[in-house]
């Protein structure tokens, strides 16, 4: 037979059997390293999307800028357009195009107007000059004679 149990009393302790500890840090830890990716993650997106985004519009600025300012019959697009030369034939004849527009070219690449100024001043005895300006190198000679001006442009970065 079996022994009658005492009621229990609601009032009492009650102790449940021996259970261990769980431990706190555990969850914490997850917690700490996903914060810490996630910041990461962020801080890279943050980073990298303006530099894709203002190397694309690089990459589109000198076919752009001749879009823009140049007849398509007076210049050609090299290296995927990351350079583009002006054969320059003086202003009287089908393949030239005008200074104004030439100083549209410089000035949407952004070169300064000591720049332009310069290629402008340059002398048949000059040769062949050279000069840089933010990411482009441009190589040019002129002959103010027959204003024939031979331009070619190049992306340096």
């Amino acid at each position: 037979m079996t022994e009658p149990t005492a009621p229990t009393d609601p009032a009492a302790p009650q102790h449940a059997p021996h259970q261990a500890p769980t431990p706190a840090k555990k969850p914490r830890k997850l917690l700490i390293i996903g914060t810490i990716t996630a910041v990461l993650l962020v801080a890279a997106a943050a980073i990298t999307i303006p530099l894709l985004i203002a190397n694309n519009g690089r990459a589109e600025a000198i076919p752009n800028a001749a879009d823009k300012c140049l007849n398509p019959m007076t210049y050609r697009l090299l290296d995927n357009g990351s350079a583009i030369h002006h054969p320059g034939h003086g202003p009287d004849s089908q393949g030239s195009a005008q200074p104004q527009d030439i100083n549209c070219l410089l000035t949407a690449l952004g070169a300064s107007e000591a720049t332009i100024t310069t290629i402008w001043q340059t002398q048949t005895t000059d040769g062949t000059r050279e000069t840089t300006w933010d990411g482009y190198r441009a190589q040019w000679s002129y002959s103010p004679e027959d204003e024939n001006l031979d331009l070619l442009l190049q992306q340096t970065n």
